[in-house]
This record gives C-alpha cells, sequence and structure tokens, in this order.
C-alpha cells in the first residue's frame, strides 16, 4: 500500500464584503446620562448638545437600585436648569421605563439638554439611574 504525503499548503487568505442593511432610520441616535449614587431632588445631571435641528421623541430610564414607597421623576432642562416641558417617570419598585413624549421635544442645533431629578422614591429614593435620549435629527 502506498501513501501519498502532501506538501502543506500555504494558508489561503479569503475576503468577503458584509451586507448589513441600511438602518430603518439612519437619523436616529441616542445620548446616555448617568447619575451615580442615590438620586436626590433638584440635582441636575448630564449633558446633550444637539448636532443639528433634532426632536427627542422619549427617554429610557434604568436604575440599579429602584425608587421604594414613590416614583422618581426626571425633567428635562435647559443648560441654565430652565424645565423643556418634558418629564419622565420610573415607577415605584421599577428598574427601567420606556417613555415616548405624546408631543416630540423640537430643539435647534447647538441647544444643550440637561436631565434633573424632581422627585424620588420615598422610602428609598432610587439611585445609578441611565437616563438614556432617543433622539432624531431632522434633514
Amino acid at each position: 500500500m502506498s501513501t501519498t504525503h502532501l506538501a502543506p499548503s500555504a494558508p489561503q487568505l479569503v475576503a468577503y464584503t458584509p451586507t448589513i442593511p441600511d438602518p430603518t432610520d439612519r437619523a436616529m441616535h441616542t445620548a446616555t446620562f448617568y447619575f451615580t449614587g442615590n438620586l436626590t431632588v433638584a440635582q441636575a445631571f448630564g449633558l446633550y448638545k444637539s448636532p443639528s435641528a433634532v426632536v427627542i421623541r422619549g427617554v429610557q430610564l434604568a436604575a440599579q437600585t429602584a425608587p421604594v414607597g414613590s416614583v422618581v421623576i426626571i425633567e428635562l432642562v435647559d443648560a441654565d436648569g430652565v424645565s423643556l416641558g418634558r418629564t419622565a417617570t420610573l415607577p415605584a419598585g421599577a428598574l427601567y421605563a420606556d417613555i415616548t413624549f405624546g408631543t416630540p421635544l423640537s430643539l435647534g442645533a447647538n441647544t444643550i439638554i440637561r436631565a434633573k431629578v424632581t422627585a424620588v422614591g420615598s422610602t428609598t429614593p432610587g439611585g445609578y439611574l441611565q437616563v438614556t435620549l432617543l433622539a432624531q435629527v431632522i434633514p
């Protein structure tokens, strides 16, 4: 019986181009703020500067420590702390809330937005909060 030995072949490089579907809306993006520690009323945190005219369609709230006894309320404010007329509520005992604004918040280019705590849990305030803005760039 004869055995044929083949010389090892050199590694081959195979190139390919992945096909990635277009997102449904290229203009959507997010900005995320973080509050470290227990929440306190009247505390403003985070900063988002709009790259151009944008519409804020909603907010997602995620906490590591849920509020107990009452809800957490976050208000969107401008750079001076003036209300922009949009709030988001994290229910007592909840770690996550997805809020879609009934009327989206329209902003001009270079507008600064912050989040401000206006209410905390009465027994446990809640803490380590992440606030994610759902923004859409206006062409």
